[in-house]
């Protein structure tokens, strides 16, 4: 877990990195920030860490380019050693986000580079490289009161509580490419990924919760992708599966693959075709998920809402499914109109 309560800014770099694409500049600064304000010194600590609420870890993926070095490690490693060259750092990460810029769909955006002293990762206090990027501006409403008259106007800036992308790079476990913790608001255009995969290239970390957060994503989406098709499986089907699987995890404090799906899908066939779609999940999302691991639950609390099944009725209902399956049957009336039958103990 991380705690921010101690951290200190210690220098911040902001340059301008239009797209190389649409021919938009790369404005370098001069000088790093000066900040003397404490007020804005508090809002900058809430902007840069207010999203990064997830307690998942990522590294970077040194093996993904085979041509040279990573583009950015070597910088990252160079500024802790010597915190001083953070502003020389900051611009070869800005040059470099500015040369792949290579879609025209990417935003332009500021992007801040910024030193941070004292946070606590797992009872290790590290320091930590942060590098932000603000794409989107909010208009907001600027009132002026001069005696007893006032006027109105409008200003364009970031929202405090809405980074666009992000990462914090934790000065630990540096010869496994570092901790790092990611922020990335999905785009439209098929460049969803450009932030973590292209830019930083990271790779999720091999541990406890990217674990039970993966194995619980690759069982709703074993459902979804194999099972349906392959044996016509329905809502309710897929309610009672997703609910098997909620109260294993919640009653099992470890995850043996082998004995998870023999309790959640019962026939060998169903079984085998999961272990088989669990390799394929695998390789075509280039991740790891553990045949056998300890379960986080704050990983099982993240993905609570997955094991949630909705029958969408026409336009007229949604019901929504949390738990038990036999306590609802579907059916069909003499005139063949489609129903569904639900058993509860008390209304609220």
């Amino acid at each position: 877990m991380i705690n921010y309560e101690s951290v200190e800014l210690g220098a911040l770099c902001i340059h301008h990195v239009g797209n190389k694409a649409r021919e938009e500049d790369l404005v370098i600064a001069e000088s790093q920030v000066t900040l003397q304000d404490e007020v804005l010194y508090k809002h900058l600590l809430k902007y840069f860490f207010h999203n990064f609420k997830k307690p998942e870890f990522y590294h970077f993926n040194e093996d993904q380019d085979s041509v040279g070095p990573h583009p950015i490690i070597n910088t990252v490693k160079k500024v802790f050693e010597t915190p001083e060259t953070l502003f020389d750092g900051s611009i070869k990460i800005a040059e470099y986000l500015y040369d792949i810029q290579d879609n025209a769909n990417i935003k332009s955006g500021d992007l801040m580079v910024a030193y941070f002293d004292n946070i606590l990762v797992d009872d290790e206090m590290v320091n930590a490289i942060g590098i932000f990027k603000s794409e989107n501006k909010d208009t907001f409403l600027r009132i002026k009161a001069q005696a007893r008259t006032f006027s109105i106007n409008y200003d364009q800036g970031m929202h405090l509580e809405k980074l666009d992308k992000g990462c914090l790079i934790l000065n630990t476990e540096q010869d496994q490419g570092f901790k790092i913790c990611l922020v990335d608001k999905q785009n439209e255009g098929g460049i969803a990924s450009f932030w973590k995969d292209h830019f930083l290239q990271l790779k999720v970390r091999s541990d406890d919760y990217s674990f039970t957060s993966n194995f619980i994503q690759m069982t709703k989406s074993f459902v979804k992708d194999r099972l349906e098709p392959l044996y016509e499986t329905d809502k309710l089907d897929e309610a009672g599966i997703l609910n098997r699987s909620q109260q294993f995890f919640e009653n099992h404090e470890t995850i043996d693959q082998t004995t998870y799906a023999e309790e959640i899908f019962k026939d060998e066939d169903v079984i085998q075709t999961f272990q088989e779609y669990k390799k394929d999940y695998e390789v075509e999302n280039n991740l790891e998920i553990g045949d056998n691991f300890n379960v986080s639950i704050p990983a099982l609390k993240n993905k609570s809402k997955i094991f949630k099944s909705v029958l969408k009725l026409d336009k007229n209902f949604h019901v929504y499914i949390h738990g038990d399956r036999d306590k609802i049957e579907r059916g069909q009336d003499e005139y063949g109109r489609k129903f569904y039958k639900i058993y509860y103990d008390k209304e609220e």
